[in-house]
């Protein structure tokens, strides 16, 4: 039996779908951007739902930077969630590649995962 092989940025997307379902009581995954092609259209979905996760936790995200490359908002937007939800960083790094990202966000599942009660439910 064979398996289908994930990309690089589909396995982000779901892992930080999985980050969001630990957050609502309810998902409801954007949409990709067709206009796109397809490994930047998921970067850009995973960014979204980091944007929105944040937005609706009422978390403000410090871009002093103002860095508009996905990949590094994606990290800025990690490292405040877990900064601000969880009360520390556990990765940091200069060098983001979305194999970090996929890193970080599992670290940042796991360490949610270890408590039995919830850290953050939204409707």
């Amino acid at each position: 039996m064979s398996e289908l092989v994930k990309s690089k940025p589909e396995t982000l997307v779901e892992r930080v779908t999985y980050l969001q379902k630990l957050c609502y009581k309810k998902v409801i995954r954007p949409e990709k951007d067709n206009s796109l092609n397809e490994e930047n259209s998921l970067i850009c979905l995973a960014e979204n739902i980091l944007k929105q996760l944040l937005l609706d936790l009422n978390i403000k995200v410090e871009n002093t930077k103002q860095v508009e490359q996905k990949l590094l908002l994606i990290n800025i937007y990690l490292d405040t969630f877990e900064k601000e939800v969880l009360g520390s960083q556990s990765i940091e790094g200069s060098n983001v590649t979305i194999e970090h990202l996929i890193s970080h966000v599992d670290t940042i599942i796991q360490r949610m995962e270890i408590r039995t009660t919830t850290w953050c439910v939204i409707n």
